[in-house]
């Protein structure tokens, strides 16, 4: 968190702590604006579909089913 309160990520909406991710008026301290946000948000839960495939993977190497996840907004 910066010096004004807002979560400070990288270009992909990933935190420090890993699995954590932010998205809009939250993290984007200039625009903060709806159609931001909504688009921040499918960014971030693209990266989290891939981040939990990944742990998925982790967990269970070789295995030919991937889990599929959806989020709803």
């Amino acid at each position: 968190m910066d010096e004004h309160g807002y979560l400070i990520t990288d270009r992909r909406t990933r935190t420090n702590v890993p699995g954590v991710f932010a998205a809009g008026e939250i993290a984007d301290p200039i625009f903060r604006q709806v159609i931001s946000s909504a688009g921040d948000g499918c960014k971030a839960a693209m990266e989290v579909e891939k981040y939990l495939a990944d742990l998925e993977d982790r967990a269970h190497p070789g295995r030919n089913s991937r889990v599929t996840w959806r989020f709803l907004f």
